[in-house]
């Protein structure tokens, strides 16, 4: 944030809560549950723009 206020960039920060995402870490363990944020971060990527 200081970095964004001292360069004049805006900065946004999202909160997400994906439903049931403990039970892919207690269930599958915490790579999985890793690999599944990841997903969801590229799915995040493609829908906005640059």
């Amino acid at each position: 944030m200081t970095r964004c206020k001292q360069s004049n960039n805006d900065l946004a920060v999202m909160f997400m809560d994906l439903d049931r995402f403990n039970y892919v870490n207690d269930s599958k363990g915490h790579l999985a549950g890793d690999d599944l944020l990841k997903q969801d971060g590229k799915r995040l990527i493609k829908s906005v723009r640059n």
